[in-house]
C-alpha cells in the first residue's frame, strides 16, 4: 500500500475519529471559557479536522469525486458535532466564563493575510508529512499554528449567548484556515504530481520503506 492509499485508509471517519473531533470540542470550550491558551494547545493537539480538508484537497486534484463528497459529509458532521458539544457545554458550564471584556490572552481578533499564509505553508508541509514516516511529527506542530478547532468553538459560543462579535471572528478565523490549508494541500499535491522538485521520487522512496 503506497503513503495516498495508506492515508486515505486511515482517515476514513469512525468512532475514534469523532471522539477526537467530541473531546476536542469539550477541551476547547473549557480553554475559551477559563481564557487558558495551555488548555487550548491541547484541543488543537487533539482535533482531527485537519485529516477530512487534506482528502478534500487530494479529491480535487485527482478529480475523485467520491473523495470531495466523503470529505465534505466528514466535515459536516464534526462542525455538527462541535456545536451540539458547544450548546450543551454552555448550559452547563457558562457561569465559569471569563467576560469577554476582561480577556487577556485568548481574543480572536482576525488578521486575514497572516492567518490565510500560515495556513497555506502548514496545508503544504502537512500535506508533505503525511505521507513520509520521517517528518510526520511535524502534523502536531501544524495542528497548533494553524488553529481549526478553537475558532469552531468560539464562533458556536458567540451564536449560543448571543456574542455575535466573537461568533464572527471565530467563522472568520476558521473560515481563513480551511481556506488556507486547502490551498496549500492541493499546490503540495500538484507538486508531487508533476514531480516538480523531485517530489514523486522522494514519494516512491517512501514505499519501499
Amino acid at each position: 500500500m503506497n503513503p495516498v492509499e495508506e492515508f486515505l485508509k486511515d482517515t476514513q471517519p469512525n468512532v475514534e475519529y469523532y471522539l477526537l473531533v467530541t473531546g476536542a470540542a469539550i477541551i476547547a470550550l473549557f480553554g475559551i471559557l477559563m481564557d487558558n491558551i495551555a488548555i487550548l494547545i491541547a484541543a488543537m493537539i487533539v482535533a482531527p479536522l485537519i485529516q477530512p480538508i487534506i482528502v478534500a484537497a487530494y479529491g480535487t486534484s485527482n478529480g475523485k469525486r467520491e473523495y470531495i463528497i466523503s470529505a465534505v459529509k466528514t466535515f459536516g458532521l464534526s462542525i455538527l458535532a462541535v456545536v451540539i458539544v458547544t450548546i450543551l457545554g454552555m448550559v452547563v458550564f457558562h457561569p465559569i466564563a471569563v467576560p469577554l471584556e476582561n480577556r487577556i490572552f485568548i481574543s480572536f481578533i482576525p488578521e486575514p493575510v497572516s492567518a490565510l499564509t500560515i495556513a497555506v505553508v502548514g496545508g503544504i508541509f502537512a500535506t508533505l508529512g503525511i505521507f513520509s514516516k520521517r517528518i510526520d511529527s511535524i502534523i502536531v506542530g501544524i495542528g497548533i499554528a494553524v488553529s481549526l478547532m478553537p475558532p469552531l468553538v468560539a464562533s458556536s459560543i458567540g451564536i449560543v449567548v448571543g456574542w455575535s462579535d466573537l461568533a464572527l471572528r471565530g467563522a472568520t478565523i476558521f473560515g481563513l484556515n480551511v481556506l488556507g490549508i486547502f490551498t496549500g494541500s492541493v499546490l503540495m499535491l500538484f507538486l508531487m504530481r508533476k514531480n516538480i522538485f523531485n517530489f514523486r521520487h522522494y514519494l516512491e522512496e517512501q514505499k519501499t520503506e
